[in-house]
């Protein structure tokens, strides 16, 4: 495979949050509040979507994410968590200036995805990490997008309306798992 174009594709998706966010003021008319709200709904799909690319990308090249493939894979993997961090920004302004009621037990598995967001990248430069920790990376972080969406389409999410978009994340992320799994079987058969 080709190296992928790691600057390019990181000033892409930086471009694509400042869009976010201008586009979220002016739909916003002016209200910060709103604006804020949008931008962290708007860049979490960015994310989603930067996600699945990710980890279908890897899932074509499993066999070679920590060899020939493995600058790629660390680079992807780096973008995902900053705009996923930016996502995270977003959200947490959100939180506090709409005043949103926060449930500590719910917060538990989102937090520890953000934890190991920050953790995973690190431990992918380290000189030897167990490869388990690809499959937990991918499918705990697959589970935790599947619940937040399900979650939105259940009306539990405050200031998110359920909608169309909702059903197309999780038939992507239902297809990237199913093209994932069936590349490991391909190539452990």
């Amino acid at each position: 495979m080709e190296k992928v174009n790691l600057r390019r594709l990181l000033k892409l998706g930086l471009i694509a949050e400042v869009l976010i966010v201008l586009f979220s003021f002016f739909q916003a008319n002016y209200i910060i509040s709103e604006t804020m709200r949008m931008s962290a709904r708007y860049s979490g799909r960015l994310s989603l979507f930067f996600f699945l690319g990710t980890f279908l990308l890897t899932s074509l090249n499993w066999s070679k994410r920590r060899t020939e493939f493995k600058q790629n894979f660390v680079g992807l993997i780096l973008i995902f968590s900053l705009l996923h961090f930016i996502h995270f920004l977003f959200l947490a302004t959100n939180i506090y200036l709409n005043e949103i009621e926060l449930i500590p037990f719910k917060l538990l598995g989102g937090g520890f995805g953000y934890l190991t967001l920050l953790i995973y990248p690190w431990l992918l430069k380290s000189k030897n990490p167990p490869t388990w920790l690809d499959y937990f990376y991918f499918y705990y972080l697959l589970l935790i997008m599947v619940i937040t969406i399900l979650s939105r389409l259940s009306g539990a999410f405050e200031g998110a309306e359920p909608s169309l978009l909702h059903y197309l994340g999780l038939i992507l992320i239902g297809s990237t798992l199913l093209i994932h799994l069936f590349h490991l079987k391909k190539h452990n058969s």
